[in-house]
């Protein structure tokens, strides 16, 4: 499991309008080897990226409603844009911690998609 660091719980709780549990995220090993290999246009991204994990989830410029809940689609510019799926603990009977859960690449053409489709919970100004 690797430690990313501690979330902008103020940034988060108004958005999700809920009380996150713990600041922690991690990225667990099991979700960091789906990225590598079971997607072969993913190789290398978590390994080129995961020093700037916590600035694309911290200073992101979208952030997007998942389907699931206390779950967010996490979308920033860097040399490419980067999109996160990340977990949100907000139950206080577990010790679980805010997870990544997922990683890749995010073109011009499926950002306009997600911007027609999904709900647009944040946009950097």
């Amino acid at each position: 499991m690797q430690y990313i660091g501690k979330l902008n719980k103020k940034l988060y709780e108004q958005i999700i309008n809920n009380k996150i549990v713990t600041d922690d995220i991690v990225f667990t090993d099991k979700q960091i080897e789906h990225v590598e290999e079971d997607h072969r246009e993913r190789k290398g991204l978590y390994e080129k990226y995961k020093d700037k994990l916590l600035d694309i989830i911290n200073e992101p410029d979208y952030i997007f409603a998942d389907n699931k809940p206390d779950t967010l689609c996490i979308a920033k510019k860097l040399d490419e844009r980067i999109w996160l799926v990340l977990k949100l603990n907000t139950n206080p009977y577990n010790d679980y911690k805010n997870s990544i859960i997922s990683m890749q690449r995010l073109g011009d053409t499926k950002l306009k998609q997600y911007e027609r489709t999904k709900k647009i919970l944040y946009k950097k100004e």
